[in-house]
């Protein structure tokens, strides 16, 4: 699938995920002539018909992933700037053809969220991991899970032991709706 337009300086991140039937989604960030970046996506159905026209998932976001649940739904994670000016990750769903709200990862409210990362199990409950920079040096990898059956969002919590540097984050569900994550961690002497 092509995922350039007329305009556009560069595409800066683009996942690929495939639903439990065969339906593809697709979703990336492009940066503009402005310095922006825009997330977007394109789906398409196992039966082989043509790839969606694209949707905007966040006006204004970058570093997207996405996950794709058995049931056709997906959910996008991203970075952006909220509006104190702190870069946070942010989760979007996709269900019955359209994305809904998006809603953030809490974290600190200094520094920056990068490199986030989402898994959904096939009953619909999803984690996502996001590596968090203090502005000083420090990292720690941040946490929130999505409960399908009436749960919703729960709080985010902070993995690890807090010793080191920690980058790298990624995540996966069994079908049980249990999660495991890894990251990288240095202590600085090896």
């Amino acid at each position: 699938v092509s995922i350039a337009d007329a305009g556009v300086k560069e595409v800066e991140t683009a996942r690929l995920a495939v639903d439990g039937v065969g339906d593809a989604f697709v979703a990336w960030s492009l940066l503009d002539d402005a310095g922006g970046a825009t997330v977007f996506s394109r789906r398409r159905f196992w039966d082989g018909g043509a790839w969606t026209a694209a949707d905007t998932v966040a006006p204004v976001g970058s570093q997207p992933e996405i996950a794709a649940v058995p049931s056709g739904d997906a959910i996008a994670v991203f970075t952006k700037m909220n509006d104190a000016g702190v870069v946070q990750a942010w989760a979007k769903w996709f269900r019955t053809g359209t994305w809904g709200e998006a809603v953030p990862i809490e974290t600190p409210d200094a520094g920056r969220a990068f490199d986030p990362r989402v898994a959904v199990g096939p009953s619909g409950d999803a984690v996502i991991v996001v590596t968090w920079e203090d502005g000083m040096g420090s990292t720690a990898i941040w946490a929130k899970r999505y409960v399908a059956d009436g749960g919703g969002w729960e709080g985010a919590v902070r993995l690890g032991d807090g010793l080191g540097a920690v980058t790298g984050p990624d995540v996966a569900m069994g079908t049980g709706g249990g999660a495991f994550a890894v990251w990288k961690q240095s202590n600085g002497l090896q």
